[in-house]
């Protein structure tokens, strides 16, 4: 897809932000610091 959008506990942070043309695709998931994180009820979708 040509977009991208994301939510935090169901409120949107982002929405319709224009992404690269990448062939293969990309994801990121973190936290501001290199640190243990842990992500419960985390879910992934890509259509």
């Amino acid at each position: 897809g040509q977009s991208a959008s994301g939510t935090l506990d169901g409120v949107a942070l982002w929405n319709v932000a224009v992404t690269s043309s990448s062939k293969s695709g990309w994801a990121a998931v973190g936290t501001r610091a290199f640190e243990l994180a842990q992500f419960d009820n985390f879910s992934v979708l890509a259509d």
